[in-house]
């Protein structure tokens, strides 16, 4: 787990702050569970570190590290529900707060996937779930480039995809011969410059506590009153109009999607004074 994901990780000291990335994929029809099965297990094998848990170390400063569940079992994670009456899209919306809202079990991996029907009009809902720790967006975008197809038929998705294989993660013998090696590398720079070695490390922790420390306050005036209670809603653009954006800044569609988010926050707090 790198130092960022240990910050995601390690905010969940305060409930309030609970690092969970929830998103919805609407279907024009049920989707046949054997091919959808099928292709959960082929992303999983793209993409590894979805059947991984992660493992606590036994140094308090050293982020969890991620290891293969072998109690793995792919159908805790893909379920299927139903929209309560009346249904409808705000029926889902519903049940995507409920799952936000609900805490991770950290002994199986941090991702759920829940299929719903009865949205109307024979549509169905992907509801799913990951524990930001585990991915970013961009992780999340290729993970759902895997069990997607371009065809109603299927195939092109994973036909037409250059397989890539596992990713190979390091074994407890390889992290504690790494360690040492950085260890007696670090220990010859401080005997040659004692001075600066000081004020290195002096420097690093500090930047790893605040890094590292749950943040519990917030600096908005007017930002107060967070809670564990989620309400979801749905603002929709034209997704080409953005991509224009992000091109002519020459940066990237997150980049423009979060500096709109900026600022629509910096346009809030102007409406608050």
């Amino acid at each position: 787990m790198t130092q960022t994901d240990l910050m995601s990780w390690r905010m969940e000291a305060d409930p309030v702050l609970r690092s969970t990335i929830v998103s919805i994929i609407v279907l024009d029809r049920l989707p046949d569970h054997e091919r959808l099965t099928a292709a959960m297990n082929h992303a999983i094998d793209v993409v590894p570190i979805f059947r991984c848990k992660a493992v606590a170390r036994q140094f308090p400063w050293s982020p969890p590290r991620w290891v293969d569940d072998a109690d793995f079992d792919l159908s805790w994670h893909l379920r299927r529900s139903s929209v309560p009456p009346p249904g409808g899209w705000k029926g889902v919306l519903d049940f995507a707060r409920m799952s936000g809202m609900a805490a991770f079990d950290k002994d199986r991996p941090l991702w759920e996937l829940t299929v719903l029907d009865g949205l109307g009009g024979g549509a169905t809902a992907l509801v799913v779930k990951v524990h930001h720790s585990l991915t970013d967006g961009v992780g999340g975008m290729q993970l759902t480039r895997e069990i997607t197809d371009d065809t109603r038929t299927g195939g092109s998705s994973q036909d037409g995809h250059e397989f890539r294989p596992p990713v190979v993660r390091s074994t407890p013998g390889d992290s504690r011969a790494a360690m040492t090696e950085a260890v007696a590398r670090s220990a010859a720079h401080a005997v040659r410059h004692p001075a600066a070695t000081m004020h290195d490390v002096v420097r690093i922790f500090g930047s790893t506590a605040r890094m590292t420390r749950p943040a519990t306050r917030t600096m908005s005036p007017v930002m107060t009153a967070r809670s564990t209670r989620r309400g979801f809603g749905v603002i929709e653009f034209p997704v080409a109009a953005l991509t224009t954006a992000a091109a002519g800044t020459q940066c990237s569609v997150n980049d423009a999607f979060l500096s709109a988010l900026l600022l629509g926050m910096a346009g809030y707090h102007r409406g608050h004074g």
